[in-house]
């Protein structure tokens, strides 16, 4: 796929006693591939043939994949580095972005105040290079530009809490953080940013007939489109509809 041209995404579902601790050596393959963009890690769901009632209470979760990347990724990643994708439940997807170049690698929200600004990344998880500037932009000009720390009409590469008043738990950037926060805001503006120079790592925790939560339904962002005219979330139609356990509902013409 790589010869071809094509990116790749890899993706990996989580067992209990077989896998967890392959994670951080997962992440390092494709990080060290440019053609890898990122991973997806997906704990086990337990239905149809994959259905283990003794290893329930053994199952993976989001707690245990974090905590599992931060111990095994050398210092890489931290816990703060992951946040829920917001069109969905924050139960269901976690996720974060890696900028790698010339052998580093620097996690985004080292730089971009992601908690503070999910509205940023509210309807998906990829971006052209005109969205990716679109977002920077929007970014930095929330950071501010009447700190002090700056010539009037530019606007500042610092984090806002180092450019307002706003109280924020993100530290300051070590001078390493910094040339590659500056790098990548550059690259960013002038949409020379390549897919390769981003690796996204996400969590997607499928619902199950253990799980089953009807909240999570209610903020669900990825639906099965059927030919009968329904648009059923995705989780709602594997445990529910995909083998006839429950008729579908009458459609109603709006």
């Amino acid at each position: 796929l790589a010869e071809a041209g094509l990116n790749i995404i890899l993706v990996t579902t989580l067992q209990s006693g077989v896998n967890e601790d392959e994670m951080g050596a997962i992440i390092r393959f494709g990080m060290e591939r440019p053609r890898i963009t990122g991973v997806s890690f997906q704990p086990a769901t337990y239905s149809g043939r994959h259905v283990l009632p003794e290893e329930l209470e053994q199952r993976i979760t989001f707690p245990d994949v974090i905590k599992g990347i931060v111990e095994q990724s050398d210092g890489v990643f931290e816990t703060r580095d992951f946040v829920p994708l917001p069109c969905a439940h924050p139960n269901c997807h976690q996720l974060t972005y890696v900028y790698r170049k010339n052998g580093q690698a620097v996690p985004l929200t080292r730089f971009v105040n992601a908690a503070e600004n999910l509205d940023l990344l509210a309807n998906g998880i990829t971006f052209t290079r005109p969205r990716v500037k679109e977002v920077i932009d929007r970014y930095l000009n929330s950071c501010g530009d009447d700190c002090g720390c700056g010539t009037p009409g530019t606007v500042s590469l610092q984090m806002p809490a180092e450019s307002s008043a706003k109280p924020s738990s993100t530290p300051e950037l070590s001078p390493q953080e910094m040339a590659v926060a500056v790098e990548f805001f550059a690259n960013a503006m002038n949409e020379t940013l390549s897919p390769q120079d981003v690796f996204r790592i996400t969590i997607t925790n499928f619902l199950d007939a253990y799980t089953f939560d009807t909240r999570r339904l209610m903020k669900c962002c990825t639906h099965h489109i059927l030919p009968s005219g329904h648009v059923i979330p995705f989780c709602a139609y594997n445990v529910l509809y995909r083998n006839g356990h429950l008729p579908l509902p009458e459609l109603v013409n709006k």
